[in-house]
Order: structure tokens, then sequence, then C-alpha cells
């Protein structure tokens, strides 16, 4: 293919891409996770101290990202998914480049038209979590960035892309601690592997991988820098260590989801109750099964069992090609021996909370890996073809196509459900007719029955509320789950509430589904705060607030 003609092709998929998701982009609200990371980023630009005055327990990327967006326009839900969409392409960018990388001239753009068509049908199987402006697909972004860095540098041996590599895994950490740690150790065994595969003495081994090390852990260096010397410019550098090394090892041990086994695939029903919650996509829940034989076989729960199944799989699958090739040092394998080593480590994020919304966080690495590895297959394969393999050939494209016939109910269906506007200042998006009508009614609500510079205490979950109303949160928790205010079972938030002199509550009085333990069992003081200190005046949306 000449050059010219590539570059027509680049522009027209992107393009093409572009326009498919993003309707994806402008619909849907999250009034928990999104609501709060767009306050706190508000606040942070007003004056709030992130650790040290605002609960949080990611590292500051994203925070400092959407305050600068807010610095520059209005503040909005629309503005912020902009944000998201320039994630999402550069992290479909950064797998083609990946792609072309393995596959070749030849076969590269073909391998990457693949996995930016397996990235759109993921975008809908993912939607909305890869589409509000979140830390995690920034820090897988940069975490394959890292790995698109040593790829070059295994092809070219510039020192510069080591430490470009160690830039792009230090961004990593900045927007997702785990996932950027976890990324730059795989990153530490890919080159240990391919070092030892090298077939040198054991002096130049070493010598080469203290070289890569140096290199990658300059860069690395150099964003931790600028981190730590913000955060002791802001005064919470103690706050901050507390926050982001020490707590997230007490959520693990309240909120763990485990792995589901690939035994549910047989089960009558794979899901039960909440599992659909918990285990499923969104639109699993709020989107009518295309036929009854496919409710009554359960075919979309097994569907998603098999995501979880296929993660783990496609792994193995690298790691058999990758010590396959090592021993007769393979160019390719060494190369996937790197590139494994990084989606293997983000993989390992999903743990110990390994519900649907955190596996599918680091499908982007899985996508690309797996379609490297399927490449890497198809290599080996004899000539021609022989007949169980073509039938292996066949039934896997026909399980794609399932996921495709799925993805492509789904998109039409989001699209037309999710088709009101939210009309308030700081909204801009589409989302279904009654809780447009129902966020509208809270908003004229509490906007009406306070002054602007009043504070709003929302529980458990309804940050979101406090940003559309323009109304400040009373007290540096801004999500009241039990991992953020069991501790003190409540009184920081009373504390807040009474010290601001918060006029109004709005709550919703349900427990988050994986919450092993209900707000009134872990925020006594909370609940009777607001039993003994508020009347209940409005009910909205069938009393889903109060």
């Amino acid at each position: 293919m000449k050059p010219a003609t590539r570059r027509v092709l680049g522009v027209a998929v992107a393009a093409a891409l572009v326009a498919f998701v993003l309707p994806l982009y402008r619909r849907s609200i999250n009034l928990s996770d999104e609501g709060y990371l767009l306050l706190q980023a508000l606040d942070l630009l007003e004056g709030k101290v992130l650790y040290r005055d605002m609960d949080a327990f990611v590292t500051p990327g994203i925070w400092i990202l959407l305050a600068g967006l807010f610095k520059i326009v209005e503040p909005s839900v629309l503005a912020s998914r902009w944000v998201s969409l320039g994630a999402y392409l550069a992290s479909v960018a950064v797998a083609a480049r990946i792609a072309m990388h393995f596959a070749g001239r030849s076969a590269g753009p073909r391998l990457a038209l693949a996995t930016t068509a397996a990235f759109a049908v993921f975008s809908v199987w993912a939607f909305p979590v890869w589409t509000y402006a979140f830390y995690s697909p920034f820090g897988v972004l940069f975490s394959l960035a890292g790995a698109e860095r040593l790829l070059t540098w295994n092809a070219g041996r510039h020192r510069r892309d080591l430490v470009l590599a160690g830039l792009a895994f230090g961004l990593a950490i900045a927007f997702k601690q785990n996932y950027g740690t976890f990324a730059v150790l795989g990153a530490g065994l890919g080159l240990i592997a391919l070092h030892v595969s090298e077939g040198r003495g054991r002096a130049t081994a070493l010598g080469g991988l203290a070289v890569c090390v140096a290199g990658v852990s300059a860069g690395v260096l150099a964003v931790a820098g600028c981190v730590i010397a913000y955060l002791l410019a802001q005064g919470s550098l103690a706050a901050a260590f507390e926050s982001l090394i020490v707590h997230p090892f007490v959520f693990a041990g309240q909120h763990d989801v485990p792995y589901p086994s690939v035994g549910l695939l047989w089960a009558s029903e794979p899901f039960v109750g909440a599992d659909r919650l918990t285990y499923g996509a969104y639109s699993l829940y709020t989107t009518r099964t295309p036929a009854e034989w496919v409710r009554w076989a359960r075919l979309l729960e097994r569907l998603h069992i098999l995501l979880y199944a296929a993660a783990p799989l496609v792994l193995a699958s690298a790691a058999v090609l990758t010590l396959r090739g090592l021993p007769r040092r393979e160019p390719a394998a060494r190369d996937l021996a790197l590139l494994l080593g990084v989606c293997g480590g983000l993989f390992l994020g999903v743990f110990p909370r390994a519900d649907y919304n955190h596996l599918i966080n680091v499908y982007p690495a899985l996508l690309v890996l797996g379609a490297v590895t399927l490449h890497g297959f198809a290599q080996l394969a004899p000539r021609p073809r022989p007949l169980w393999l073509r039938g292996i050939t066949v039934a896997g494209v026909s399980l794609a196509l399932v996921y495709v016939a799925v993805a492509a109910h789904w998109y039409v269906a989001q699209i037309t459900s999710l088709s009101k506007p939210l009309h308030v200042r700081r909204g801009g998006v589409l989302v279904r007719p009654e809780q447009a009508e129902a966020l509208h009614t809270l908003v004229s609500i509490v906007q009406g029955e306070s002054e602007p510079g009043d504070t709003l205490l929302t529980v458990p979950d309804l940050s979101m509320v406090n940003f559309l109303s323009e109304r400040s949160m009373p007290s540096p928790y801004y999500n009241l789950y039990q991992h953020h205010i069991g501790h003190d079972g409540g009184a920081g938030v009373v504390a807040g509430a009474e010290a601001t002199r918060a006029p109004l509550a709005v709550t919703r009085y349900s427990n988050f589904f994986s919450d092993r333990v209900g707000l009134r069992d872990y925020a006594p003081a909370l609940t009777d705060y607001l039993a003994t200190h508020f009347s209940l005046d409005y009910g909205v949306a069938n009393d889903d607030f109060l």
C-alpha cells in the first residue's frame, strides 16, 4: 500500500470512528463517580486542596486535567466528555501503532484496522464506563503508550525511547497509581526476559538491563518529582501519602469482588439478583432483551462470563507465543514479552474488585494484546489450513459476530432511549426523558430553596447534584460509602454540615449493590443527624430522591 493511500485510509477510518462513538460520548450521566470528579476539579480550581480538603484515593492527574479544562471553558458535563473522547481516540491510535509494529508493512494496516474495529465494538460493551472523564482510561492510555515506546526502543535501541517510555509510565501512575505501577513492573519483567533471551554473557545482559532500568526510571522519576513538588507546594504531601498508599489496602479488604468462575457458563442462571449489576454491562439491565430465546438461554449473561474467561486466556496465549519464541531469539517474541508484561500488569488492576466496570477498564490492553497474539498464531499456522483449524476459525469469527450484533442492538437502544437534553447550565448531555425531568426538578428545588454560596449535603453518592445546582459540598467527603466515611461513623460529614449550616440535604437511602454493610450501619452519626435535624419536604422521581 502506497504511503499516500495509507494516509487517506487512516483519515477515513478515524473520521468513521469519531462519527460512531461521538453519539455515545454525548449521552448518559453518572451521579456518583463522574459527579465527584467534576465537583472536586472545580473546587480544586477555586482553591481547595486535594487530599487535605477533599477526600480522594487516586493520584491527582485527572483532577488537575479537569481543573485546567474548567479554567479554559465553562464547567459542564459535556465539556468534560471531550477530554474523555480525546483519551479514547489516543488509545485507539496507540493500539493501532502497536498492531502495525507487530504485523509489518504488508499486514500492518489490516491488523490495525481490525484492532480499531474491536475498540469500536467495545465502546458499546463498555458504555458508559469509557465515555465520562475518569482516571482509569488515562492510566491505561499512558501504560499502552509506554509499551509502544519500549517496542520502538527495541527496534532502534535509542535511549531516548526508554526515557519517553518512563515518562508515559509516570503519567500512568499520576492518573491511577496501581495501573501505572503494575504496568511499569510488568515492563520490567519483559525487559528482563528480553535481555536473558539475547544469549549474551551475564555481565553484558546485566549491563544492558541496567541501562534500560535507568532510562525508564529517569522518566518515571521526572513525573513523580513533579507530582511530589505539587503536593509539597499545596501542603498535602502527608495527607496524600495516607490517601494514596495506606488507604487503598484498607479499601481492598472491605470491597473485594471475586472474579467469576468460568463454570458459570453452564449455570442455568449465571447471574442471580444483584450479580447482573456487579458483573454485567450497563446496557444489560437497561435495554430490552432482543428476543425471547436470548432471554431464555441467558445468552447475554454468558457472553459477559466469556469476557471474563477471555482475559486470562489472552494472557496465557501470549505467554505461550513468548516462551516459544524467546529461546529461538525471535524478534517478535522479544517484543511480545514487553507488551505482555505491560498488559499483564494492567490486568492485575482488576483485583481485588473484579466487577464488570473494573474489568472493562483494562480491556483496551487485552484487545491490543489479543489482536497481536492472534496474528502471531496465524503466522505459525500450517498452509493449507487443516480442517480442524478452519473449524476453530469459523467458530471464532461467528462468536465475534455475536458480540458485534449485541453491540449494534445496544448502540441503537442507547441512542434512541437517551434522547432528552439535560437543560441545566452545567449539563449539556442527553439522558432518559424521566431522568432529565427528575434532575431538572431536583436542581430547581435546590436552587429555589437555597442561596448561592450555601452548601448542599448529598447522601450517599449524589455529588453530581451539587455540580449541576452549583452548590458546594459541606465536608471533605464527596462520596459517602463505607470506605470513605466508615472510620468515624459519618461524624466528619456531620461536623462539616453543622459548620457550614447546610440548609438542605438530598438523599437516596439505597445501599450500593456491592457494599456488604449499609449506610445505617456504617454511618450511624450521619443517619441520626438526618433524622433529627431535617424534615422531609420533597420527594422526586417516586421518592428516589428525598
